[in-house]
């Protein structure tokens, strides 16, 4: 590899197939372009006809709790959380926190809610509701014994005065268990916000099993930025 650095930072890259990296081995994705980003920043990847979410990490679920860091650069307007099959073996009901600034906070704030339906075994439609204000944690899903929870989460940090914290997701969907009737498969919306001063910053997300010991074992989790 060719790399090439400034201010002790790698910045262009040549791979050896003759791939162009920026900032290391961030090679793009087919029909990208590199934009500028103006004379004091670096270049990025980005769609050819603008717009583009691009990929900022994977990250393979393990063990009982998965923190997700959310990039403070400041480099994307927007960001977003997508999980694929998160699952662990057995059913399992996932719940979610905050940190603000690094820390997750004690004190009451979380507003969150849900809605949509939920297919029984029986073949059954429900509908299901979840409303809550706690100081803990929030519910993507809630009471929904699930066995690979699908996604995505989009992140929005407060740019003024008007809006808090928030996490929006539109679609939550769990598959069933693999070869059972015994499965269930509940999608809807549902946002949480964190009601706080607005100078802080939404640092990680983290998902945590609200029921069981197993370890999360397949899946994955993406996380997207967009400008």
């Amino acid at each position: 590899n060719l790399l090439l650095n400034t201010g002790g930072s790698e910045r262009l890259r040549i791979g050896s197939a003759g791939q162009i990296g920026i900032a290391g081995a961030n090679y793009g994705t087919d029909g990208q372009v590199l934009t500028s980003k103006g004379g004091s920043a670096a270049v990025q990847w980005a769609d050819a006809g603008g717009g583009a979410w691009n990929l900022l990490s994977t990250i393979t679920p393990s063990g009982t709790s998965i923190e997700i860091p959310i990039p403070q650069d400041g480099a994307y307007d927007e960001y977003a959380i997508k999980l694929i099959n998160v699952a662990n073996g057995s059913y399992f009901k996932m719940r979610m926190k905050f940190k603000l600034d690094g820390v997750e906070p004690s004190a009451a704030g979380y507003y969150g809610n849900t809605y949509g339906m939920e297919i029984r075994t029986s073949g059954n439609v429900s509908a299901n509701r979840d409303q809550n204000q706690t100081g803990g944690s929030t519910n993507p899903f809630k009471d929904q014994n699930i066995y690979g929870a699908c996604g995505t989460m989009f992140i929005f940090q407060p740019i003024n005065t008007l809006h808090d914290c928030a996490v929006f997701w539109p679609q939550m969907f769990s598959l069933g268990e693999q070869g059972s009737t015994a499965g269930q498969t509940f999608y809807g919306s549902g946002a949480v916000e964190y009601n706080n001063s607005v100078a802080n910053k939404l640092t990680h997300i983290t998902l945590f099993q609200d029921s069981g010991t197993a370890a999360w074992n397949s899946g994955k989790i993406k996380l997207y930025g967009i400008s």
